[in-house]
């Protein structure tokens, strides 16, 4: 039935993708403690991005120490970090690859060095015990996706403002190998690349410039399509994902807000949670017959000094 919904509205989405927002809604929440569904697990520094492991309630995290963190569940139901593993100085795009292996993105420098020079791609087993690095340094390395075919994307940016360059590389997943081929240029020229995550229905891949909007690349036209941008001259966007009714969400760490932009009405609505620091990454998953919306977000005074991840129920957030 899920697929269903998401399939009835991809001609309106595609329809509505150029034209303007009708209507932006602003909505400040109230405390996470009034949530019934809330969860603020903290811990993690600087808490980056994320892969929800399918059929699961397993969640591992990156954050901008170069840690990778394993939460899961207690027996109350309440999420809590079981292990981490740290590779190197900051850790983005995280993904499960084809073969089992989750595939991160990790820089052996700081936020500085990492956008001077580089990071590489990082096959890393699900238990957190070993990894191996296997790519060469690329500028700015992001976010992290895989097609429904196994392949790997991911996007680079150099978060220039007035400039912005960004490009999205491929890594084929060969099935007679079970291994990736080095990553080859997808295409360029797309401003400061960032956040992406991949829709089976769309065929495509939805990634964010840092300061402009976000877009859809088919996967076999390679056409890009601009999904929404945005609306004031300063405005972030960085990780995204699409819930199962085919809304996009979007982490907006200028604003430390998360926005909810619907393709069927075109109305945007950014929601203030209280407790929310600048928000970084997002992800849907059901519990259940309810959907929930997975934030990661750190301190707005120190970009790698604590905090963590967020959960919320979206009928819960939509109806506050």
């Amino acid at each position: 039935m899920r697929k269903i919904i998401i399939g009835l509205i991809v001609a309106i989405f595609l329809s509505s993708c150029s034209s303007s927002l009708v209507s932006i809604k602003e909505i400040k929440t109230s405390s996470l403690k009034d949530f019934n569904s809330a969860q603020f697990i903290q811990g993690m520094k600087g808490a980056e991005n994320m892969y929800l492991v399918p059929n699961s309630s397993a969640v591992y995290v990156t954050d901008l120490s170069g840690t990778i963190y394993l939460l899961d569940e207690n027996d109350d139901g309440r999420m809590r970090i079981k292990k981490s593993l740290k590779i190197g100085k900051s850790a983005m795009g995280i993904v499960q690859g084809k073969d089992g292996y989750l595939y991160v993105n990790v820089s052996e420098y700081d936020m500085d060095g990492w956008l001077e020079y580089g990071g590489e791609v990082y096959r890393v087993d699900t238990e957190l015990k070993s990894y191996v690095k296997i790519t060469d340094k690329f500028k700015g390395i992001n976010g992290l996706s895989i097609d429904d075919n196994g392949n790997l994307y991911f996007a680079i940016g150099d978060l220039n403002f007035s400039s912005p360059h960004g490009a999205i590389y491929k890594m084929t997943y060969n099935e007679k190998l079970k291994q990736y081929s080095k990553p080859k240029l997808f295409l360029d020229k797309l401003g400061s690349a960032n956040g992406m995550f991949y829709s089976k229905t769309h065929n495509s891949i939805f990634f964010t410039g840092t300061f402009s909007k976000v877009s859809m690349v088919n996967l076999q036209t390679k056409k890009v399509t601009e999904v929404f941008g945005k609306t004031k001259t300063v405005e972030g966007f960085d990780d995204l994902c699409m819930d199962s009714n085919g809304r996009i969400w979007a982490a907006d760490s200028a604003d430390e807000v998360l926005k909810m932009y619907n393709p069927q009405n075109q109305k945007l609505i950014r929601f203030h949670i209280k407790e929310l620091g600048f928000a970084s990454s997002c992800r849907t998953r059901f519990k259940g017959e309810e959907e929930f919306i997975y934030i990661t977000e750190r301190q707005i005074d120190k970009l790698n000094d604590g905090r963590g991840l967020i959960i919320l129920s979206i009928s819960e957030l939509l109806n506050n």
